[in-house]
């Protein structure tokens, strides 16, 4: 047939990442390339070459494999999640079971395990699984075959020796639990099409199940039953119970009393060094069970059944419990450390309020109502700030007469605040707004209101072009607060 001779050549630059890559990974890297390029299949493209002979040499340098697997999550990835009994977590579990509502009373909760599932997937059931469940043809023959090129290549070693893995899912690959899914996804959808009587609830979280289950103990029983002989290598477990069981990392009950559960979860620094981590339950209200971070376990805070029960069973899982204390006493801590560091001039910045006070004129004659005096403070930071109205020096208690606003951001990311004190037309009483915040030093700043004289309508008149002054005195003062405190009021203000 004559010399062999190349009919096209392709080449790349190699990504930051892959700059470590071994050889043979580089090699196989630029097959795959090449095999994109062309449209062709792993499997037409790459037999022979002497990457492949290479492969089947590499023992123990197998494990570098494991990058190759990622390629498949993108072909893999959008089905998995589309079976109806998917769960990505325990969030998406204790939501799915938020919208279940109230339960028949002969409801049964059941769990089931599917023992060593990853090494009863054949390499065939596991292909025409993915070929059943992507409906595109082409994207499912290319999956199955980069599924093919991965489990019929993993290599691993135990001691001193080399194995080929020759059945099961390929161990240790990032392809692994999306394979799996993928299988059980298919399996599932064949055993419950064909079943009479079905759960109320379907879940999967690759090999764990959960099942609300509302037809009697015989034909749960038998559901199960048929479901292990459904496939030759299945095996599940199964655990009922009509009040509690336990799936993931969730304790599941039936009660017919409602309760409501509250977390807090955090760390605190304080000024002296030290600090103190948390992790506390309420339920309904009261406290229920909290993390000791500094003795790393679970106590419970109710002598009830309930609450020893959670506190032993969450101390059982030792892993968590040491992770928790670590997230609390350290990662935590550090980083409101690091927050404090970098934060600094945020945290400790300074801004001196504004304020203002002026007087909404009273409603036409003939209609007597309260006038309302009205204190503007604004351009302040920190958030937190007193706001008090004083009548003759004392201060007036809060009341009908009294009302403010909440405190509300400005542009330039200070607050603004408005409080009013309704007053009586004429009533002899003299006013005054104090401010009291942080950035002035321990004093506060007073506003007086100086009319004391009695209400007319020449005064009305004037309190409105007053009111239009001061809204300009306003906006000359926050341009200028920066540069110290002035006159904001129709008296003297003085810190």
């Amino acid at each position: 047939m004559g010399e062999k001779h190349p009919i096209m050549s392709l080449s790349r630059k190699l990504l930051p990442w892959e700059q470590g890559y071994a050889a043979i990974e580089k090699a196989l890297g630029g097959l795959l390339t090449g095999c994109s390029r062309i449209s062709l299949g792993p499997l037409d493209c790459v037999q022979g070459p002497l990457a492949l002979s290479q492969l089947n040499q590499m023992r123990g340098a197998n494990a570098k494999l494991l990058r190759w697997s990622l390629s498949f999550q993108d072909y893999e990835g959008p089905y998995a999640p589309s079976a109806p009994s998917y769960l990505r977590d325990t969030t998406d579990f204790l939501r799915k079971l938020q919208s279940m509502g109230d339960l028949p009373e002969n409801t049964i909760l059941a769990t089931m395990d599917v023992e060593a599932l990853y090494t009863i997937i054949s390499h065939k059931d596991g292909l025409q699984a993915s070929r059943n469940t992507i409906p595109d043809n082409v994207t499912a023959n290319l999956v199955a075959e980069r599924c093919d090129f991965v489990l019929i290549h993993n290599y691993f070693t135990f001691g001193d020796n080399v194995y080929l893995q020759i059945s099961g899912t390929a161990m240790g690959t990032r392809m692994a639990p999306q394979y799996a899914n993928i299988f059980m996804a298919d399996l599932e959808q064949r055993f419950l099409s064909s079943r009479p009587l079905t759960p109320l609830l379907y879940l999967r979280y690759i090999d764990d199940l959960f099942i609300i289950w509302t037809h009697g103990k015989e034909a749960l029983e038998e559901f199960h039953h048929d479901f292990n002989n459904f496939h030759p290598t299945i095996n599940l477990s199964l655990d009922q119970s009509t009040q509690v069981v336990h799936f993931l990392d969730t304790t599941v009950l039936i009660s017919d009393d409602p309760f409501i559960t509250q977390a807090s979860l955090g760390c605190e620094l304080h000024p002296n060094g030290t600090s103190r981590g948390f992790d506390d339950t309420g339920v309904n209200g009261e406290d229920f069970i909290s993390f000791d971070a500094d003795a790393g376990k679970w106590v419970a805070r109710q002598g009830d059944k309930l609450a020893l029960y959670a506190q032993d069973l969450l101390n059982l899982d030792k892993s968590t419990a040491i992770t928790l204390q670590f997230l609390l006493r350290m990662t935590c801590v550090n980083q409101i450390k690091s927050f404090v560091q970098h934060g600094k001039e945020s945290l400790e910045r300074q801004e001196r309020p504004v304020a203002v006070v002026f007087a909404r004129a009273p409603s036409p004659a003939g209609t007597p109502a309260p006038l309302l005096l009205v204190c503007w403070v604004t351009g302040f930071y920190p958030r937190p700030i007193r706001v008090a109205w004083l009548q003759d020096g004392e201060e007036v208690g809060p009341g009908g007469r009294v009302s403010s606003s909440r405190i509300l951001p400005n542009a330039d990311l200070t607050y603004q605040l408005r409080s009013s004190l309704a007053v009586e037309p004429g009533d002899g009483h003299s006013y005054a707004c104090r401010v009291e915040h942080s950035s002035l030093g321990g004093q506060s700043l007073l506003i007086p209101w100086g009319h004391s004289r009695g209400w007319g309508p020449g005064l009305a008149v004037g309190i409105t072009l007053g009111a239009l002054a001061v809204a300009a005195v306003a906006a000359v003062l926050w341009r200028s607060r920066r540069r110290g405190y002035q006159d904001v009021g129709p008296g003297e203000s003085r810190a």
